[in-house]
């Protein structure tokens, strides 16, 4: 697993607009979400991320 599953970065619709969509995966399953600004997606970037780290400390083994 790579240390920073989620990324963010910067798309430019044809209507000129820049959002922010947030792309990545919790245990295969494929979270994508667009947003207005760099800081809410940053927030959410955050917050999945913690999410996944919970995750990680939840598995036990064997």
């Amino acid at each position: 697993m790579s240390p920073t599953p989620f990324v963010v970065s910067r798309f430019v619709n044809p209507n000129g607009i820049t959002s922010w969509p947030v792309d990545g995966r919790i245990n295969g399953l494929r979270i994508r979400k667009n947003f207005k600004t760099r800081a809410e997606a940053g927030a959410e970037k955050a917050t999945l991320d913690a999410k996944i780290a919970h995750l990680a400390r939840r598995r036990r083994p064997r």
